[in-house]
């Protein structure tokens, strides 16, 4: 057996973030998981409608390169390193164990056995830690389950090579090797923060999906639309999910982002006014969940309300970005 480490990973909030909070201790940083998000310019707003995907309407709150932001902050050039064969893929990370390294992987949640779900999910991020060659067995950490997880190999491979739209994976892969020491904790709070305000200001209002603050208001103008949807009971009931239950630490990680800006004030104490704005915009988010839930419950869907808290939430989370960009120059 090869294992890098007995229990090196803290159950947290978020795949990624606690993935990389693990990788982070390993190499002897103590950074909490809300600050490896918050490095990481982690918050994003993605909304898109396709009537091939399960749900056809949806709506994302993390960023889609919290990771690449996360190392490239740090000075290390990121790009999920992939293998089209699964076996190959398998000894290109089993390798980076054998160099000592914990290896960042992508898998579909479907696939891994201690979750025992059903829904597809391939842009899931896990830790691997170990293995066992005499029994097939790979040791990973992740998110909110405790110790280390014994997965088969061949379901490994299954889950690192499957296709879920949007998402289609060829053993996807990056190694979690950090440098020994880190640039001022400060400046990078800083850099990440002024490009978080730029990601969320700089979105996107036309064209297959919109983002930022600007997508938001173009999904709360469109989210009647949902109404029509063949599927609307299931559009409100996912996205109830996403925002609040699937790994986003409650309110579309608005909390875990809340964290990250308060341990930050205690080093930079003008980043205070923002924690409890952004307290306040998490709460605001876990009502907009919420009331999808409902409209989920009942058997005419009515997106309107939801739309109103939408649009509210646009405005104030266009408030807090021009500020933050303002006090992050």
């Amino acid at each position: 057996m090869t294992l890098l480490h007995p229990d090196p990973h803290v159950p947290g909030r978020h795949c990624a973030s606690s993935t990389l909070r693990d990788v982070a201790h390993f190499a002897g940083h103590d950074l909490s998981e809300a600050m490896c998000f918050g490095l990481g310019a982690g918050l994003g707003f993605t909304a898109f409608a396709r009537d091939t995907l399960s749900p056809s309407h949806q709506m994302h709150g993390r960023a889609h390169d919290l990771e690449g932001q996360f190392f490239r902050r740090l000075g290390i050039e990121f790009r999920w390193r992939t293998e089209p064969d699964a076996a190959a893929g398998w000894e290109a990370v089993r390798r980076e164990i054998d160099r000592g390294h914990p290896v960042l992987l992508q898998a579909d949640l479907h696939h891994l056995p201690y979750y025992g779900s059903r829904t597809h999910f391939a842009g899931h991020v896990i830790g691997l830690w170990g293995y066992d060659a005499e029994t097939g067995v790979a040791y990973v950490g992740d998110t909110q389950f405790p110790g280390l997880q014994a997965v088969p190999l061949a379901v490994l491979a299954a889950a690192r090579t499957a296709v879920a739209p949007p998402f289609a994976l060829a053993s996807n892969w990056f190694p979690g090797a950090l440098p020994g020491r880190l640039p001022p904790l400060a400046d990078l709070v800083v850099d990440a923060i002024r490009e978080q305000a730029a990601a969320m200001l700089g979105g996107i209002t036309e064209g297959p999906l919109v983002t930022g603050v600007a997508g938001m208001a173009a999904t709360a103008a469109t989210l009647p639309e949902w109404d029509d949807a063949l599927d609307a009971i299931w559009c409100a009931r996912f996205a109830y999910q996403l925002i609040e239950r699937r790994g986003t630490g409650g309110g579309n990680f608005r909390f875990l982002y809340r964290d990250f800006l308060d341990e930050a004030s205690r080093e930079l104490p003008w980043l205070a006014p923002l924690v409890a704005a952004m307290d306040a915009i998490g709460a605001g988010w876990s009502e907009l969940a919420h009331c999808l839930k409902e409209v989920s419950e009942v058997p005419a869907p009515d997106f309107r309300p939801a739309a109103a808290l939408l649009d509210d939430l646009a405005r104030r989370e266009r408030t807090l970005w021009t500020g933050a960009a303002g006090l992050a120059r």
